[in-house]
C-alpha cells in the first residue's frame, strides 16, 4: 500500500491505493517483475526496476542519497532508491506528464508538466534532509507552449532557465522565480529554434539548435548570440526534438535519438564526437545525467534506465532495467529466460536478449545484444540457437498485411547472426516454435498469420542449408481446417501441436508429417469468449494463452478444459494482478512468463497443481 500525493491546481489530495484482486485465482502466484516494474516487490534477477513515462522525455534528478526522481505513468512521478524501490509516487492533475528536465532552486524541485494542449510549470517541496516534505501547486500555468524546456541548471540562487517555443514563432527564453512564479525575458531566439532541455555552465547557456539550415550543439550567451568556437555541426538526429544536454567535467554531453551520446570539450579544441556505441534501446529521445564517470539515460517511451561508464573517453554501457515491450519468449533447459522487443522510435529495430533466473545473475542483460531491422514477433530455442520472427508491419496493427518477414538465427549467447536469410515467404508472421520427432531433425513452425496457414522448415544453421517452408495439412473429420489468423504454436512433449488463432484455439495429433488431423478446439474459457489472441505455451499438463485484448491470462488442461484466469478480463491494470496487452507466453517447470507488453514489463507467475477445472 502506498501513499500518492496530487500535484495540481491549487489542491494537495491525499489517498491510498489498495492493489484490486478482482479476477485473481489462487493457482497462479504473483512471483515477481522482470526487466520494469511500477510496483513495489522483488525483481526475478535482483535488479533494480523502473517505471519511467514522460511526454518525450524523462525528467532524472538524483538526491543526495543516490535515490532517483523520474517521470512515472501517465499523471505521476515518481522516486525510487538506489536499489530500485519506490520510495514515493506524486500524482500530477489533468493526467499530466513530466516533460525534460528537473531543476532545483533551494529546496523546490522544478519541471514542466504536459497536459493535452497546455503546458505548465510545477515545484517539490524538500525538507533540509532531502525528504519530500511537501508538494506545491502548478506555477505559471499559462506561460508554456508544445516543445517548451527547463534548463536543469540554475541561473541563480532563485531563478532558472526556461526556453518557451510558441508555434513557430521565435522562441522566447525567460529566467523564472519559482516562489514568486514572476518570469523576466532574456533574449529572443529570431533565428534558431531550440530543439531540446538546455545546460548552464555560469556563464553561456548550452543547447541544441537549428540555424542557418543545419542542427548545432553548442554554447550562448544570455543575449542570445552564439560564443565564438563554442558551437559544433551534428547529424540531423543528434539535434532533433528533445535531445538533450548536461553538463559534467569541462564537457557538454548530448542525448538524441536511440541513446547516441555525444561529448564536446568546452574549451573550443577537443574533438566533438561519440561515445562510446550509441543504444537504441532506449528509443525516443530521453534524459541524460552524468556523475563522474557514471551516465545515467533514460527513454521514452520505452521507460528504461540505462547506466553506464566513462573510461578512456568512452562510454560502456553496463546495465538496463526497464523499458522491455516484449513480443517473445522462450525458457531454454538452463532455465535462462530469453526475449525479443521492438524499439518503438523512429527507426524499426528488434533486440534479443538472456536473463539468467539464478544466483549467479543478478544483472539484467546489456542495453544491446543484437539488432534486426524488422518488427520482433516470436522466439523459439534449439539447443544453442535462437530462431526470431521478423516482420514488416508491427504486431497488432489493423495494417494489411505485407509479404518480406524472415526467420532469422542467432548462436550461443544471442550476440551475433549465424544467418540473415532472405524472404522466407511469409507474410507478417506472430508465432514461432521448434520440435523434433524422435529420429528427426529440428523443425521450425512458423504461425503465418497474414496466410492463415501454418508452414514448417528445417532448423537451419546457415543460410546455405536454409529451405523453403512447407505448409502443414490441418485436417478435422476428413476435411481441411480453415484457419482465421494464427498467432500462437506449441507442442507438448508427445508431439501434438496446439494453434492459437485470434479467436480459437485447437489441438492437432499428428498423422503422417505434415499431415495434422484436430482432436479439439475451444473458443473461449468458460463461459467467455476469447477477444484477441497472441500466443500459445505448454508445460506438464497445461496450456497457457494470452488474450491481448482482455488483458489476461487463460490456464487450460491438455483437454481443453478451463483451469483459471490471472488478470481481470476486459480490463487493463499494471498492478500484480493485472495485465495490459500482453503479447507472449512462456512455460517450462513450475513457471509461466508473461509478455505484460502494455506495462513494459515480463511477469513470472508460480504454477499450483491439482486445480480442478472450472465447470
Amino acid at each position: 500500500m502506498s501513499q500518492t500525493r496530487i500535484i495540481g491546481l491549487g489542491l494537495v489530495v491525499a489517498f491510498w491505493i489498495l492493489a484490486p484482486a478482482h479476477g485473481v485465482f489462487p493457482a497462479l502466484l504473483f512471483d515477481g517483475v522482470m526487466l520494469n516494474s511500477g510496483i513495489s516487490g522483488e525483481s526475478l534477477a535482483g535488479a533494480a526496476h523502473y517505471e519511467f513515462g514522460g511526454h518525450f522525455g524523462n525528467g532524472l534528478y538524483r538526491y543526495a542519497d543516490g535515490s532517483l526522481l523520474a517521470g512515472g505513468g501517465p499523471g505521476e512521478l515518481m522516486r525510487y532508491s538506489k536499489e530500485g524501490r519506490v520510495l514515493a509516487r506524486y500524482g500530477l492533475s489533468e493526467g499530466g506528464q513530466l516533460h525534460g528536465r528537473v531543476c532545483r532552486i533551494g529546496n523546490l524541485l522544478c519541471f514542466i508538466v504536459a497536459r493535452p494542449n497546455r503546458y505548465g510549470l510545477a515545484k517539490l517541496l524538500l525538507d533540509a534532509n532531502d525528504g519530500d516534505a511537501a508538494t506545491a501547486i502548478p506555477f505559471a500555468g499559462d506561460l508554456l507552449q508544445w516543445n517548451s524546456h527547463l534548463c536543469a541548471d540554475p541561473l541563480s540562487a532563485d531563478e532558472m532557465i526556461v526556453a518557451v517555443n510558441r508555434d513557430q514563432a521565435a522562441p522566447q527564453v525567460l529566467a523564472v522565480n519559482p516562489t514568486s512564479g514572476q518570469a523576466r525575458l532574456l533574449f529572443i531566439a529570431d533565428r534558431m529554434k531550440l530543439v531540446g532541455p538546455l545546460a548552464f555552465d555560469g556563464k553561456f547557456l548550452c543547447a541544441n539548435y537549428q540555424a542557418e539550415g543545419r542542427s548545432w550543439i553548442g554554447r550562448l550567451h544570455l543575449d542570445g548570440t552564439p560564443a565564438a568556437g563554442g558551437r559544433w555541426p551534428v547529424e540531423q538526429y543528434w539535434a532533433s526534438m528533445n535531445g538533450n544536454v548536461c553538463l559534467a567535467e569541462n564537457a557538454l554531453f548530448t542525448l538524441a535519438y536511440h541513446g547516441t551520446v555525444g561529448r564536446y570539450t568546452l574549451d573550443g579544441e577537443g574533438a566533438p564526437g561519440r561515445v562510446g556505441e550509441h543504444s537504441e534501446v532506449l528509443g525516443a529521445p530521453g534524459q541524460v545525467v552524468v556523475e563522474g564517470n557514471k551516465v545515467f539515460a533514460a527513454g521514452s517511451p520505452n521507460r528504461c534506465l540505462l547506466e553506464g561508464e566513462l573510461r578512456d573517453g568512452q562510454l560502456h554501457w553496463q546495465r538496463l532495467f526497464g523499458g522491455v515491450a516484449a513480443y517473445g519468449l522462450a525458457v531454454d533447459s538452463s532455465s535462462r529466460l530469453h526475449f525479443v522487443w521492438t524499439d518503438p522510435g523512429q527507426r524499426i529495430y528488434s533486440f534479443w536478449g538472456a536473463l539468467s533466473m539464478g544466483a549467479a545473475c543478478d544483472t539484467p542483460p546489456p542495453a544491446t545484444v543484437g539488432s534486426i531491422y524488422q518488427y520482433a514477433s516470436g522466439l523459439t530455442l534449439v539447443g544453442e540457437r535462437a530462431y526470431l520472427l521478423g516482420r514488416v508491419n508491427p504486431p497488432f496493427t489493423n495494417a494489411a498485411p505485407k509479404p518480406g518477414s524472415k526467420v532469422y538465427c542467432v548462436v550461443g549467447d544471442a550476440k551475433q547472426f549465424a544467418a540473415e536469410p532472405p524472404d522466407n515467404g511469409f507474410s507478417d508472421p506472430e508465432g514461432i516454435a521448434a520440435f523434433a520427432y524422435p529420429g528427426e531433425r529440428s523443425f521450425l513452425y512458423v504461425a503465418d498469420t497474414g496466410n492463415n496457414a501454418v508452414k514448417r522448415m528445417p532448423a537451419f544453421e546457415s543460410a546455405d542449408n536454409r529451405s523453403v517452408p512447407v505448409s502443414m495439412q490441418l485436417t478435422a473429420n476428413g476435411s481441411f481446417v480453415v484457419l482465421d489468423g494464427p498467432v500462437g504454436i506449441a507442442f507438448d512433449d508427445a508431439g501434438n501441436l496446439y494453434v492459437a488463432e485470434k479467436q480459437r484455439v485447437s489441438r492437432f495429433v499428428r498423422q503422417v508429417a505434415p499431415k495434422f488431423s484436430r482432436d479439439w478446439s475451444i473458443t473461449g474459457a468458460g463461459k467467455g469468449t476469447f477477444q484477441r489472441l497472441s500466443s500459445v505455451a505448454v508445460s506438464n499438463n497445461d496450456m497457457f494463452v494470452v488474450d491481448h485484448d482482455a488483458h489476461c491470462l487463460h490456464r487450460f488442461r491438455l483437454s481443453g478444459e478451463t483451469v483459471e484466469t490471472y488478470g481481470r478480463v476486459g480490463v487493463a491494470g499494471n498492478a500484480p494482478a493485472e495485465l495490459s496487452s500482453p503479447t507472449a507466453v512462456a512455460a517450462r517447470g513450475r513457471f509461466v512468463y508473461v509478455a505484460d507488453t502494455g506495462n513494459f514489463r515480463i511477469l513470472r507467475l508460480r504454477i499450483r497443481d491439482n486445480l480442478p477445472p472450472v465447470r
